[in-house]
């Protein structure tokens, strides 16, 4: 069968962040009959395209110029995971036969944002601008994602920045491999340890 994931968060710095989300999260919904129905990848590239464009429209109509979201969304098919993403949510593969490796949870996706400290009054402080998102129809070049196969018995994980940022890359594959828990269940004990961890 197929399934259709995605991750979109406003960004918190810009008016009307939620809406922006909201638009694009519908927006790419309506995407997923056409992309089960590709034929080839190279239709399933069109697809992605036009839903990004379609996106930003919805963006700017809902949410206003001075706003945005970050997409990430995959369609996974027969074990395949391919998708689209703009921005710094993340998407990761996890694989059961590394279990216990620092490989075993694999990021497949490359954050859009720029990085820097700066020191106040003695203090160093870390910050974080993106450099690319979905702000409106003219959308800079989104990354490809995939098309790449998920092993059996692995995992799909899409998150925010609230997650990856809190919850250490060996705890996030530790909840991951958890064998007795369900998907809810996997992704409620991630965002538990981000909000512990200060989220």
């Amino acid at each position: 069968g197929h399934a259709f994931l995605g991750v979109f968060d406003g960004m918190g710095g810009m008016e009307n962040g939620h809406l922006a989300s909201e638009a694009a999260a519908h927006t790419f919904s309506l995407l997923a009959p056409i992309l089960f129905k590709a034929k080839n990848e190279a239709e399933s590239h069109y697809a992605w395209y036009l839903g990004m464009n379609d996106a930003g429209h919805a963006v700017e109509d809902k949410a206003g110029n001075n706003s945005g979201t970050t997409v990430t969304a995959l369609h996974l098919h027969k074990g395949i995971a391919s998708g689209s993403h703009l921005g710094d949510s993340r998407a990761y593969k996890y694989d059961p036969a590394k279990k216990g490796q620092r490989r075993a949870l694999e990021q497949l996706t490359k954050d859009h944002a720029y990085e820097w400290t700066e020191r106040v009054a003695g203090a160093f402080h870390h910050h974080r601008d993106l450099t690319k998102a979905l702000t409106g129809p003219v959308f800079p070049a989104e990354q490809k994602i995939g098309p790449v196969k998920i092993p059996s018995g692995g995992a799909l994980m899409l998150c925010t920045d609230g997650v990856w940022e809190k919850v250490p890359h060996g705890k996030m594959a530790e909840i991951l491999a958890e064998k007795n828990s369900t998907a809810q269940e996997m992704a409620m004990k991630l965002v538990e340890q981000a909000l512990l961890n200060g989220s």
